[in-house]
């Protein structure tokens, strides 16, 4: 396929120098081929490089002997691309009288034939004889100057055309000569390249300027710029040659769809074995001939044009080009044959596709097997040789079909050709048309019987899945790489096809479905697309262990937005963009993210039956509402149907604002203080439990803290009340500690639940804060004196809860309880006439200011006191449950507790009973609704500007 052309160089000599033109012939062909010849592109830049200088690295030259009837006779309008480039004469006489009579004449003679060849150089040189000062005398020698003088005098014209050799029959001495005589070789070899190409682009540039003038013709266009090729090629300048048929085959396309094809007699494929021969024998047809005496066919040419292509490509070694480059050519060209199938037989364009796939792959294979291609390009010629497989085996398919060789179950989405039988059953006129008009032998005998149709099906890729799904199976597992799914660049759904079909029948479900998958992701139509969908559909309904695809294609899922709702039944929404270039529907049962918190715990936001469909599909994910802020890192993404998962990684980490809990929950030192209590080193946390429009059926808390010891205790009493009754009609339980937890009791909604717990402070105080308090509450007796530093310690509470509909939760807050004593009561009893009085004495620890709501002097002088930060959240619950927005307490509560207490001078409001709210804090707001809603944010901000102008 790769025939070579070579340079012609010839040589020639007169009777004085028979025997040294001879050795001199002999010498110079042992020094060929030329090696770094130095070009320089006459019409600038060349093909793939920024610079028009290349180098060729080997240059094959052919030394012929000079004779006159060398030169064929150039008809006008012949086709013919002359491979002479340079002349050489050798002149070796000393006698000037000799050459005056003979040699100049012969020279002369010789001269009038080759300085007539156009673009053609010449070349004499002289070479001496020894002389008689001890020197050699045999076949080259130095000799006399004056012959070779006269020899520059005659002919030596505007270049320098003569020179000699001064050879001492020394091989060491005499390579400076040999190399000095090659650099003129290749300068004159060159001279005559550039002088072709400026030739021919002058010839093609001005025809293809006539292109719109009648008479204008392609295939003279073709001619001349063929003309160029074929000098490219003959110095070794394939890829140069390669561009020039890749223009044509350009400038085709444009003058057929500027002017159609005036030119060509007849579409053609009507001559014998048209659709069966090799399409890359050029010697099948005259080819050029025919192109020249334009009475070539439109079919003729496009796999001429298409072989000489091809052939330079065999010539450059590029086995996997010329396989891209024939399935490009095979399916583009099938499409014409079959606009013009009327008068071709009905079979034409399947049998004429499969020869030409296996033709190419025939060439190819015994390019490759020649060659020393690097292992992993004979990976990608493998890819790029299944690529035609296919083509074929898609023939063959359809020719089954037509003949009855597959039934619909082995070929469930094989098609009859359009103008094939109807029937699968042959009839008499089918078989008729294949044995009268099929000139593939093979095809025409595998169509007539089915084990000869077995056989070709089995030579055609050693494969064969009728009857043989094990062994077919085997075979196509080894071929279909499983982890390239959706990225094969080589292989159509066809290949992967037959593999499917060969796990069903064989009941084989997970390799089944993972074919489904591949061909869902390669197939081209929405037929086969959604039979493979439904498939995939069906057996992963099937299968009972999970089968898991990591990163697949057919999805590709992107984070939006994340939104971590404030109100108290919301929850963490996280909207899904999931991308997919499929149009058809992919019915998903659930689309399922993992989330991970710093500390490893793990989140879980889902959605139900998910269809995926078009370019992006936006997924909600629901999940818990996070209360604790932080980084999270979005684990996977798994998509779900049936027993199949595709997991998705690496979609990043998202900063998320933490919301409050569905439940409020307070910590601090009990609301009453007994007579004669004393700080002691341990002492009792109450902690309140608010729930709000849901009741709970139970849980488990835990508390930890870095400066806070939590003795263990063997149970925990707990007392309930109606949030509305304020302390009235109190139940109480009594429940057991489970594992170091407090176990929580049944509650229903709008109830608290108070209870303590045991603690010790440490003498740890790294994680205290140490500030001026200003919320301890209000008292009438003031103490006097400058505010005191209060110490709040940081607890770290995880609940587990379940809610009154079953749903169980998990959540984890920070809260911070100030454990100072507000103040210490005694009391004493003294003397009275009447009666003995109880004096009480109430001393306060601190600046902080309460307000005594009770005093019960006859049990044991307990003093129950109010806080002010429990009237603000009474004025906040009646404010809320007025404007129906009582879902938003407890992000409200955790707004008043860490913004706007910490800003009220309690010392003020103990003195004057006037409450002074701080100005609103709108930054402070929108940071604690960072991960919510743009109209959440709005709702929440204009409450709290409401709230602000009420307190």
């Amino acid at each position: 396929m790769a025939e070579s052309k070579k340079v012609i160089t010839t040589y020639s000599y007169g009777p004085d120098s028979e025997e040294a033109g001879s050795a001199f012939a002999e010498e110079l062909e042992s020094r060929l081929p030329l090696r770094n010849v130095s070009w320089q592109n006459p019409l600038g830049f060349s093909k793939g490089s920024s610079s028009s200088a290349r180098v060729i690295d080997t240059l094959d030259v052919d030394l012929k002997k000079y004779v006159p009837e060398m030169f064929p006779r150039v008809m006008p309008g012949t086709l013919y691309h002359s491979p002479y480039f340079l002349h050489l004469y050798l002149v070796s006489t000393d006698d000037t009288e000799l050459y005056k009579g003979v040699v100049r004449k012969q020279i002369q003679e010789w001269l009038n034939v080759v300085a007539n060849k156009k673009n053609q150089e010449w070349l004499i040189v002289y070479l001496n004889k020894a002389d008689t000062k001890g020197k050699t005398k045999g076949f080259l020698g130095v000799g006399a100057s004056s012959v070779f003088d006269k020899v520059k005098s005659d002919f030596n014209f505007k270049k320098e055309r003569c020179i000699r050799m001064k050879l001492q029959n020394d091989p060491s001495k005499d390579a400076e000569a040999w190399a000095e005589l090659l650099s003129h070789l290749k300068e004159g070899v060159t001279s005559s390249l550039n002088q072709q190409i400026v030739q021919y682009d002058e010839d093609t540039r001005r025809f293809d300027q006539q292109r719109l003038m009648p008479g204008w013709n392609y295939c003279q266009y073709f001619v001349m710029k063929e003309g160029l090729a074929y000098t490219f090629e003959f110095m070794n300048l394939i890829d140069e040659a390669l561009l020039q048929y890749d223009e044509l085959e350009a400038s085709f396309f444009q003058t057929l769809s500027e002017q159609g094809a005036p030119w060509f007699a007849k579409f053609g494929g009507t001559d014998p074995e048209d659709d069966s021969a090799d399409i890359l024998n050029l010697k099948r047809k005259p080819y050029r001939n025919m192109i020249m005496q334009n009475t070539v066919s439109i079919f003729d040419f496009r796999v001429y044009l298409f072989a000489r292509q091809c052939q330079l490509l065999f010539r450059m070694g590029y086995a996997v080009d010329i396989c891209q480059r024939a399935k490009a050519f095979i399916n583009q060209f099938a499409r014409n044959i079959q606009e013009n199938e009327v008068s071709l037989h009905r079979l034409f364009r399947p049998t004429w596709v499969y020869s030409a796939c296996m033709s190419v792959i025939g060439n190819c294979d015994e390019l490759v097997a020649v060659s020393t291609m690097a292992p992993h390009m004979i990976s990608i010629y493998d890819g790029a040789k299944v690529d035609l497989l296919q083509c074929a085996r898609m023939q063959l398919d359809s020719l089954g079909v037509t003949s009855g060789m597959y039934n619909s179950d082995e070929a469930p989405l094989a098609k009859a050709d359009d103008a094939a039988a109807e029937t699968l059953a042959p009839s008499p006129e089918w078989i008729e048309e294949c044995s009268n008009k099929i000139t593939s032998a093979e095809l025409k005998g595998a169509l007539m019987s089915v084990q000869a149709f077995d056989e070709l099906f089995l030579d055609a890729q050693n494969l064969n899945s009728r009857g043989r799904y094990a062994e077919a199976a085997s075979t196509w597992e080894g071929l279909v790489d499983p982890a390239a799914e959706g990225s094969w660049p080589f292989l159509d759904d066809i290949f992967a096809e037959k593999m499917a079909l060969c796990w069903k029948m064989l009941e084989r479900e997970e390799k089944y479905l993972q074919s489904c998958l591949h061909l869902v992701l390669a197939s081209s139509s929405h037929e086969r697309i959604q039979y493979y969908i439904d498939e995939l559909v069906r057996t992963a309904g099937k299968l009972t262990q999970v089968v898991q695809v990591e990163n697949c294609s057919i999805v590709t899922p992107k984070v939006g937005s994340v939104v971590n709702e404030v109100k108290d039944d919301g929850g963490l929404v996280i909207h899904l963009a999931a991308r997919t270039r499929l149009q058809e529907v992919i019915p998903f049962d659930e689309v399922r993210l993992r989330l991970l918190g710093s500390d490893g715990t793990e989140f879980f936001c889902t959605a139900a039956s998910t269809p995926i469909q078009g370019a992006t599909t936006s997924v909600a994910l629901l999940g818990e509402k996070l209360s604790v802020s932080g980084t999270y890192i979005v684990e996977n993404v798994t998509f779900r149907v049936g027993k199949l998962k595709l997991v998705y990684r690496d979609l990043g980490a998202y900063s998320i604002t933490g919301s409050a809990l569905p439940i409020r929950i307070s910590a601090g030192l009990p609301d009453q203080t007994t007579s004669g209590d004393a700080i002691s080193n341990t002492q009792n946390m109450q902690i309140k439990l608010f729930t709000r429009d849901d009741g709970i059926q139970g849980g488990a808390l835990s508390i930890a803290s870095t400066s806070i010891v939590f003795p263990a205790s063997k149970f925990t009493l707990f007392r309930t009340s109606s949030i509305a009754d304020a302390g009235r009609n109190v139940k109480e339980c009594t429940l057991d500690t489970v594992d170091g937890k407090v176990a929580l009791p049944a509650t229903e909604p709008f109830e608290v639940v108070t209870f303590l717990v045991p603690y010790q402070v440490t003498n740890n105080m790294d994680c205290d804060e140490h500030k001026v308090s200003p919320d301890v509450g209000t008292i009438r007796l003031i103490h006097h004196g400058q505010r005191a530093h209060v110490s709040i310690r940081q607890l770290k509470m995880s609940f587990t809860l379940t809610n009154s509909n079953g749903k169980r939760s998990i959540w984890a807050v920070t809260e911070r309880a100030n454990l100072d004593r507000h103040f210490i009561v005694n009391h004493s009893i003294i003397d009275n006439p009447t009666s003995p009085i109880a004096q009480y004495q109430l001393q306060g620890t601190g600046a902080n200011p309460v307000r005594i709501t009770s005093v019960l002097p006859y049990a044991s002088g307990d003093v129950t006191h109010v806080a002010c930060s429990e009237m603000q959240e009474t004025t906040l619950d009646a404010m809320l449950a007025a404007r129906e927005l009582t879902h938003y307490t407890g992000c409200l509560m955790h707004y008043i507790k860490d913004i706007i207490l910490p800003s009220i001078d309690v010392v003020a409001y103990g003195y004057r009973d006037v409450l002074s709210v701080p100005p609103l804090n709108l930054v402070e707001l929108h940071a604690a609704l960072r991960s919510e809603r743009p109209d959440t944010i709005l709702e929440i901000e204009d409450f709290i500007r409401s709230f602000h102008q009420v307190c």
